[in-house]
């Protein structure tokens, strides 16, 4: 079972107890997967407890339907690899991640479908929900 998380006026409290985290982006898809294990054993050395990380949709679902989680793209064995290490984890699924990741996460045959992004468009919001439905359950794990 998961670490109870809750939120104070003045403190994050894990697990009832006041927890300070100190987070560093650590993310997945820039690192070859051979060096995470080595990254996350450097931040805690440095004294990190959280890796925060963004997960970019369009790594992970390359065309409509077809979803990678493989190699590189390998979500689950990163966050374990976390998990083993003692980091808590800030989790960022997006939709949207950042302006520096080719279209902010968000899958380019979208647009070519001409899907209204980060709109309230139900074509798009169905499209987030089906993306919110794989990668949730593997970040809650």
């Amino acid at each position: 079972m998961g670490k109870r998380v809750r939120l104070q006026d003045d403190c994050v409290l894990i697990d009832d107890k006041p927890t300070i985290l100190l987070a560093s982006s650590l993310f997945y898809f820039r690192i070859p997967q051979e060096y995470w294990y080595t990254r996350m054993k450097q931040l805690k050395v440095a004294g990190y407890n959280a890796i925060d990380v963004y997960f970019p949709w369009n790594f992970h679902e390359l065309n409509p339907g077809e979803w990678c989680f493989d190699g590189m793209r390998d979500v689950g064995l990163f966050l374990e690899m976390a998990s083993r290490e003692k980091l808590y984890v800030i989790a960022r699924p997006g939709p949207y991640i950042c302006s520096e990741w080719d279209g902010g996460g968000i899958p380019a045959w979208l647009d070519q479908e001409k899907h209204r992004l980060r709109q309230y468009d139900d074509e798009y919001l169905k499209a987030v929900s089906r993306w919110m439905d794989r990668i949730m359950p593997i970040i809650s794990k």
